[in-house]
């Protein structure tokens, strides 16, 4: 099939991996993909060496004269069967766009909070697929007033190939992070605020750091709280034992180098990718009881759960699978197993193409020559 995927974002956050991972994953399944992106942003240079057909451009948003132009040229010359976009700027140019032309459009949403009435309702009954990608979510937006029959559950997928465990990278980056390997590198990934739980991490490393010293954290991103972390472990005496490298676009050769993935969110996070890619590399995930992230992994089999704020839990767990190699090597194995069974790219790009995902709702069937339909 043939696949226009349309990404406007200058950042390579979750939102952009995801992009990223599904595009590339149908190139390689053999779709025929184009995606429009912003010109020399994380998407476009990620993408530059996959299979994917990239149309780079200047764009200012949804609604930028240049991108309708850009996405009606490829329509024109190529008539793709499906539209894709995971940006909600993005989501109402290509409904309407795809109503115009007869193009199918399926959209990803991945936040659960959706302030319009609009998009939250009507939008999911225009267009052929709205995703959210995680069981969480779509009861959330159920709950808000969504229709259900129109909202499909599809989990994030994950590039296992690149996630995955290296031992000599660990060697390395350990070496270059200053880390002996006799210490225990627990690893926060995600903006550093309060809502991601940052401030219970760091009170609970803190903690566990006064009875095992050879605890670490490494904390990879930026955010309001970074210094305020910094300098809450300077006054515990423990200021050293806490790394900053900033955001991350190689996220891969630091998740290779630590023990632990501590995701200690106190608000609900729609999936949890981060936790999905630590458990392909091997590394095993303490999380928080809360939205989608208890659907990333089996709890006690590739890591832990624990409630959301709670910091005597989070110390308790770090503490244990510090004390715990043979533990932290039985739930590596089985979370990469895990997450190659179920969020795998090549699993999520089965389900999408081979599966029920892209089947048209009864109301969106048009006339075809049997299999997935044509544009109308």
């Amino acid at each position: 099939m043939k696949f226009l995927l349309v990404d406007a974002t200058r950042r390579g956050w979750g939102m952009e991996q995801h992009f990223i991972t599904l595009a590339s994953g149908l190139a390689q399944a053999g779709q025929d993909v184009k995606a429009i992106v912003q010109r020399d942003s994380p998407v476009h240079r990620l993408l530059e060496s996959t299979a994917v057909h990239l149309i780079p451009r200047r764009i200012r948003g949804g609604g930028d004269p240049r991108l309708v132009s850009a996405i009606l040229q490829v329509i024109v010359q190529d008539r793709p069967d499906w539209m894709m976009a995971n940006q909600s700027r993005m989501y109402w140019p290509l409904a309407i766009l795809g109503r115009m032309t007869g193009v199918h459009v399926a959209l990803f949403r991945h936040l659960v909070h959706v302030k319009q009435w609009k998009t939250r309702t009507l939008l999911p009954r225009i267009v052929d697929r709205f995703f959210v990608a995680s069981d969480f979510a779509r009861e959330e937006l159920i709950r808000n007033g969504a229709p259900a029959r129109y909202i499909t559950r599809l989990y994030n997928p994950i590039d296992v190939h690149r996630f995955r465990p290296d031992p000599e990278m660990r060697r390395r980056m350990r070496a270059t992070l200053g880390v002996a390997e006799s210490e225990i590198l627990f690893g926060f990934a995600g903006r550093i605020e309060i809502g991601k739980g940052i401030g219970v991490l760091r009170a609970a490393a803190c903690d566990g750091m006064n009875h095992r010293p050879g605890m670490r954290v490494l904390c990879l991103g930026e955010g309001p709280e970074r210094d305020e972390t910094q300098r809450f472990a300077q006054a515990r005496g423990h200021g050293t034992k806490f790394l900053f490298p900033g955001w991350r676009a190689d996220i891969e050769h630091y998740l290779a180098a630590i023990d632990v993935m501590v995701v200690p969110s106190i608000g609900p996070e729609t999936f949890g990718r981060v936790c999905a890619e630590a458990q392909a590399c091997e590394v095993p995930v303490i999380a928080s009881a809360i939205g989608g992230l208890p659907e990333t992994l089996l709890p006690g089999l590739s890591g832990v759960l624990v409630a959301p704020g709670e910091e005597s839990q989070l110390c308790e767990a770090m503490i244990r699978l510090a004390d715990d190699e043979s533990a932290r090597h039985r739930m590596g194995k089985a979370g990469r197993q895990h997450v190659g069974d179920r969020f795998s790219c090549e699993t999520i790009c089965r389900e999408l193409l081979n599966g029920t995902a892209l089947r048209m709702r009864p109301d969106r069937v048009c006339s075809s020559s049997g299999g997935m339909p044509r544009p109308r």
